[in-house]
């Protein structure tokens, strides 16, 4: 449902119950447990993303230019944190940041918070590489495709709300399907093959919420062109915030 109303994957929702879930009731140790949670959580959006990509594409609500600015920075930030900072990182940390720009994210949606001079002419190679970067980098390590982030790119930069769930799309099946063949890789290493845990997967949690995930996107799709703007933009900042307040949480 989130992937087709806003263009963002879930993993905001499926990262935080496949950790809990793994955590609390197979009692999985706390690093290994976040690595399959983040891992599976992308790799469930893919279909999701893919959906929602090719229904906003035949509606035009991409904007090709933007993607094309970001890709770089975002690929060069998901190889990172798959094969370097997953080893280093303190998870606690990036849990405070995720929940600090959530909320910075959160109130620019919700008060409809709009530059008074255009950006997109301003801005550099330089500045579109490094928040590539970022959005990538911290996506990845959290198990989500960067939605919140990229929206919040997308809206500075005087996007519609309805074209930002299109683009947001597009980057975050880049960062779902990288980062999820990237944390398998890191897997091969150092992970030992189950009937239901596979180099970082989480295979039961992959098939019975990617099902659903996949019906709901479709039917949010159908739904999203008879919504007003300043609801969805309301409905957006909550949901993020909230994500930010779960990911502290767990």
């Amino acid at each position: 449902m989130l992937s087709g109303i806003f263009g963002i994957g879930g993993g905001i929702i499926t990262f935080p119950v496949i950790y809990i879930g793994l955590t609390k009731f197979y009692h999985f140790p706390a690093n290994t447990a976040f690595h399959l949670a983040a891992t599976t959580a992308l790799i469930i959006t893919i279909p999701t993303l893919i959906s929602t990509a090719i229904s906003r594409k035949e509606q035009h609500q991409i904007k090709l230019k933007l993607v094309i600015k970001l890709i770089p920075g975002v690929i060069l930030g998901v190889i990172v944190t798959t094969q370097y900072l997953i080893n280093i990182i303190n998870i606690q940390v990036v849990k405070h940041l995720f929940l600090v720009t959530t909320t910075l994210i959160a109130i620019q949606f919700y008060f409809n918070y709009m530059p008074t001079k255009n950006i997109t002419k301003s801005s550099s190679r330089i500045s579109d590489f490094i928040t590539g970067f970022l959005i990538g980098a911290i996506a990845t390590l959290l198990g989500i495709t960067g939605g919140e982030y990229t929206a919040s790119y997308l809206n500075y930069h005087k996007v519609p709300i309805k074209q930002v769930a299109g683009t947001t799309a597009i980057i975050g099946l880049i960062i779902s399907i990288l980062g999820s063949i990237g944390f398998i890789y890191h897997g091969l290493m150092v992970a030992q093959t189950t009937h239901n845990y596979a180099n970082f997967v989480n295979i039961a949690a992959l098939v019975e919420i990617g099902a659903a995930s996949l019906i709901m996107a479709y039917l949010a799709n159908k739904f999203l062109n008879h919504l007003k703007t300043s609801f969805l933009s309301k409905i957006f900042a909550i949901i993020i915030f909230s994500s930010g307040i779960v990911m502290v949480m767990v």
